[in-house]
């Protein structure tokens, strides 16, 4: 029997930027909205590595200046 790879990792790095890319759609609406939001969200990604945490938050900050 052999072992297949866990895809958990991935597949949540997938999901994160994709609920990330909701956020900032939301956020053309509602700015003060995403800044909750996006600490709540920062809050949930304790199983992630910090690196990819501070990438995508670097990510939506600058997105958010763009946007303002």
């Amino acid at each position: 029997m052999s072992e297949q790879p866990d895809d958990g990792e991935e597949h949540r790095a997938d999901s994160d930027f994709r609920v990330l890319l909701v956020i900032i759609t939301i956020a053309r609406m509602r700015k003060s909205f995403l800044l909750r939001v996006l600490a709540i969200w920062a809050n949930e990604l304790t199983g992630t590595e910090t690196a990819v945490v501070a990438g995508l938050l670097f990510v939506a900050l600058a997105i958010l200046r763009t946007i303002c």
